[in-house]
């Protein structure tokens, strides 16, 4: 883990370069250490993804992103917050690529896991709502 936690300053700062290369390399690790589905890995691979969508590389973040979740739905209840963070992230990717009725999707799916995972005031399920509207607007406005 603290190999990702030393990537996520990185990206915090802005040094996505640094960040991936640290990604890159903790994803290595947990694949030679852990079982192929560990929720870690899915985990790292969210991590990596996110940072070829800062660096504009869509279909590879998207690829990452469904792995993860793919990885998630194996070994998670289908209920599971982690499951609607990997959805959200999807539909953040399909949202750069000006898709955004799978972008919507992918948002009504998480949303809905959302709900049942967590109760109705939780500060988590806000964003879901905003994301909705900016998608069903057909308006892609810059993450908050």
């Amino acid at each position: 883990m603290s190999l990702n936690n030393l990537a996520n300053v990185q990206r915090d700062l802005g040094e996505h370069a640094r960040a991936l290369a640290l990604y890159e390399q903790a994803l290595a690790i947990q694949r030679e250490a852990l079982p192929a589905d560990h929720p870690d890995i899915a985990m790292s691979l969210n991590n990596l993804a996110s940072v070829h969508r800062d660096f504009g590389e869509h279909a590879r973040a998207l690829a990452l992103h469904e792995e993860a979740l793919m990885t998630l739905r194996r070994v998670l209840p289908p209920d599971h917050p982690d499951i609607a963070a990997s959805l959200n992230n999807l539909a953040n990717v399909h949202s750069d690529r000006g898709e955004y009725a799978r972008a919507l999707a992918r948002a009504e799916e998480g949303l809905t896991i959302s709900r049942k995972a967590l109760p109705a005031d939780h500060l988590d399920i806000a964003p879901w709502r905003f994301t909705r509207r900016r998608w069903r607007s057909g308006a892609s406005l810059p993450d908050y």
